[in-house]
């Protein structure tokens, strides 16, 4: 394992990868697996992650839904939510059927074009 520093001349930016050498099975080549570390600070020369830690749940961040509501959400709320996801879907299920007739006259267009294009050979 090494740590890498690259320079990218287009950005002026020193990106810190974490190197990993191993050799390839079928041909014998060495090859290396980089992953990024964060970027150099160039006045302090201290690496700044690029992306931040994930943070482990707390337990009343593990009782949210999908929504961001806890288990103290208030009932009736759960039922608008419920009732809004539900209209949600049964427009998507209004698209998607009128989607497939269309498709549908389209995929007949193309049959009878290929048969009109077979019959002119």
């Amino acid at each position: 394992m090494a740590i890498i520093d690259c320079f990218d001349k287009r950005t002026g930016i020193t990106y810190v990868y974490e190197s990993h050498s191993y050799r390839e099975k079928g041909t014998g080549k060495v090859k290396a697996r980089r992953k990024l570390l964060g970027k150099r600070d160039p006045q302090t020369g201290a690496l700044l992650p690029t992306r931040p830690k994930k943070n482990t749940k707390t337990t009343s961040e593990e009782s949210s839904d999908i929504n961001g509501t806890t288990s103290e959400t208030d009932p009736s709320q759960l039922v608008s939510i419920l009732v809004e996801k539900t209209g949600e879907i049964t427009a998507l299920k209004k698209k998607i059927a009128s989607l497939e007739k269309k498709l549908s006259s389209i995929e007949n267009i193309l049959e009878k074009a290929s048969a009109i294009v077979k019959q002119g050979k």
